[in-house]
């Protein structure tokens, strides 16, 4: 009976094989707890592939399901998602990049625009034209602050504008490339201590930040410079009504008559002895221009040269109020209704005394009014070996009074 059942699901030349897979499958069947004879156990491996271990626990269903040589079920993979492909090829693109970061790179991504011409020009004409706008639209505002504050002290101690300006501007054309570029370096360097831990790409994108140029500030400045401009337009204004009318002393308001040519005529009819008593110190010598109608005397030096320390007095030639003559005589001088008149009694006489004041000597204008004719007093007294000469005309001022 074996051998028809041999014959009939088994094949005589595998008869040894299937009778080693028999006995294998004995000693697993003892351990499955299951007892069989030789020949179930020939019938139930028949036609199945040798060699093929299969795992204690599988069911009789799942033997069957491989005896059929039908596939295992697929096992699962980890499939990445379209975005994590995307990630692992930015962050392969950016590792790229880093690599191909310079210095270089970083200076331009700090400059920002028109690096080529910063970075390799020495001359800037946009910082000579632009002047404080342009450092603020570079974010250098310290500069800007220092440039405006040359600029007004310039204009203060008394340098003419157009002066300042064309050399302010020339300055900062030649040289706002290079201190620029020089300070990009500096703060690249520190960025760079800063933000050691971080890759060079975000160092890059803080280069950019801190660096550039600023909209925002240059707007500011273009508004703040338009207050400045409307502000002096109207100071200008109100100065140029004010050469024609300004407050005196009393709170009156007085015209200004600009007709006074600088030229003071000395009328040659006046009789100054019978006007005035004088004292006259010994120190001044009488000048070829001295007669009876025009004091004129100097202080002369031990070389007997001329010192501009002067004295003069005489009658103005047809002005009849001192002082509107003396208002329009500041005027010239002054350029200006701003001036400062004083009034001062000297002995029995009222004078107005306007002081001009200039780099080499200081003018004191006395004005008085006698029988509506004008009598000026005129001293000049240099800046430089002045003692001599100050105390002698304020021997002569003391001294004069109406007879």
């Amino acid at each position: 009976m074996n051998d028809d059942l041999s014959k009939l699901y088994g094949n005589n030349s595998n008869e040894n094989n299937n009778n080693n897979t028999l006995n294998n499958n004995n000693s697993s069947n003892n351990t499955m707890g299951i007892s069989g004879n030789n020949d179930l156990n020939s019938l139930y491996n028949a036609g199945i592939p040798q060699n093929t271990n299969y795992d204690i626990h599988q069911s009789g269903t799942d033997i069957l399901y491989n005896q059929n040589n039908n596939p295992q079920p697929p096992e699962e993979k980890n499939i990445l998602d379209e975005s994590t492909v995307n990630n692992i090829n930015i962050n392969t693109n950016q590792n790229e990049i880093l690599e191909h970061i310079s210095d270089d790179d970083l200076l331009a991504a700090y400059v920002g625009n028109n690096y080529p011409k910063i970075g390799g020009k020495p001359f800037n004409f946009a910082a000579m034209f632009f002047n404080i706008l342009y450092l603020l639209y570079r974010k250098q505002y310290l500069y800007a602050i220092l440039y405006y504050v040359i600029y007004l002290g310039l204009i203060f101690i008394g340098i003419n504008y157009i002066i300042v300006i064309i050399c302010l501007s020339v300055l900062l054309g030649v040289g706002f490339n290079t201190i620029y570029i020089k300070k990009a370096k500096a703060q690249i360097e520190l960025i760079k201590r800063k933000n050691n831990n971080r890759p060079l790409y975000e160092i890059k994108q803080i280069c950019e930040k801190k660096g550039g140029t600023s909209i925002i500030a240059l707007t500011i400045g273009l508004v703040i410079q338009s207050i400045i401009v409307v502000l002096s337009f109207m100071t200008i204004l109100a100065s140029f009504s004010l050469l024609y009318n300004f407050i005196d002393s009393n709170g009156e308001a007085v015209e200004v008559d600009d007709s006074f040519d600088g030229i003071i005529k000395y009328d040659v009819k006046a009789n100054l002895p019978n006007t005035f008593a004088v004292y006259i110190p010994e120190d001044y010598k009488p000048t070829a221009f001295n007669d009876n109608s025009q004091y004129d005397y100097e202080i002369v030096d031990k070389n007997n040269t001329y010192n501009n320390c002067t004295f003069t007095l005489g009658r103005v030639k047809d002005e009849k109020d001192s002082k509107e003559y003396i208002k329009r005589l500041a005027y010239y001088y002054e350029q200006s209704a701003f001036y400062k008149i004083e009034t001062k009694q000297i002995n029995n006489l009222e004078w107005q005394l306007y002081t001009n004041k200039d780099k080499s000597e200081t003018t004191y204008y006395y004005v008085t009014e006698i029988n509506s004719k004008v009598y000026m007093l005129n001293i000049v007294i240099p800046k430089e070996d002045n003692i001599k000469c100050e105390y002698n005309s304020s021997l002569v001022v003391e001294s004069i009074q109406q007879k």
